[in-house]
């Protein structure tokens, strides 16, 4: 199957197997994160910055720093939230580019990265993952004991 990206970065051709199929068009799984990220910026854009902006300079720039200067989709949406947060004025497409070299998003963006290690959860934390998936099952009840006595508290006779 032909990748229906037109960026694709991986020669083009996907095996259905592993593809993302979207109505009738395939995609690689990265190439498929990468539209969605680019797409979820424009949307932020319009919702929290500029709802009129000049369409082809706000795609120009997302487009240069996600596909030509290679940076994190999933970063630079996080910077954007992260600077309109606290309360950057943005105004111009362009500030994009210092948007995803600010040394506080960064850090940020670091720290999310390593919370999300130490918990012992999935060190990609992308918007586009699925959800975990929820597994009923029954364990055995062992010990069935009454409590006989009533706790009023912990700390009782402490203070």
């Amino acid at each position: 199957m032909k990748c229906r990206w037109k960026h694709c970065k991986y020669g083009g051709e996907v095996d259905k197997d592993e593809a993302v199929k979207v109505g009738i068009a395939y995609y690689h799984p990265q190439c498929y994160a990468e539209k969605e990220a680019i797409q979820k910026i424009i949307d932020i854009w319009h919702e929290r910055v500029d709802p009129n902006p000049m369409e082809a300079i706000l795609r120009k720039s997302v487009n240069d720093l996600i596909l030509k200067q290679n940076v994190d989709g999933d970063f630079l949406l996080f910077a954007l939230n992260y600077c309109l947060d606290n309360k950057w004025n943005i105004r111009n497409p362009f500030v994009l580019k210092a948007v995803s070299k600010d040394t506080k998003a960064i850090k940020a963006w670091e720290e999310q990265q390593n919370k999300a290690i130490k918990r012992g959860l999935r060190t990609q934390t992308s918007i586009y993952d699925e959800a975990p998936l929820d597994f009923e099952f029954d364990l055995p009840v062992t010990n069935k004991t009454k409590q006989t006595h009533k706790s009023s508290g912990v700390l009782k006779g402490w203070m």
